[in-house]
């Protein structure tokens, strides 16, 4: 997690520009995306979910919210990088996998290439 923790930092530059939700419960912060536009492409910057509600929903209604986000931003296409632990996630949720890239924090560590349409 250190050797990638400059590529999963979300900062207020980011979001500043993007589409940022947070799901919470009690109070508390569960789960959080950033849709945005990386060279042009919207894509799906961040979806985290706190491992503590992995397994509740969370993830899935995080998802289904942005996915209408980008409806509602005319998006036709939703680009993804996931970690190699969530493609069966984002593959479930109706993505699919167009290829792989070199991690940026993890030379040598290969990482699903993804898109869905909203």
């Amino acid at each position: 997690m250190a050797l990638a923790a400059d590529e999963m930092n979300i900062g207020s530059d980011l979001i500043g520009g993007s589409s940022a939700y947070v799901a919470e419960s009690d109070g508390a912060v569960v789960g959080v995306y950033v849709l945005c536009l990386e060279h042009g492409q919207p894509t799906l910057r961040d979806l985290w979910v706190e491992p503590r509600a992995i397994g509740t929903g969370v993830g899935s209604i995080l998802w289904a919210h942005m996915l209408g986000e980008a409806r509602r931003l005319g998006y036709r296409t939703v680009r993804l990088t996931s970690d190699p632990n969530a493609e069966g996630f984002y593959l479930r949720m109706g993505a699919r996998r167009i290829g792989e890239v070199e991690s940026c924090g993890i030379p040598g560590r290969m990482l699903p290439r993804m898109e869905v349409e909203p």
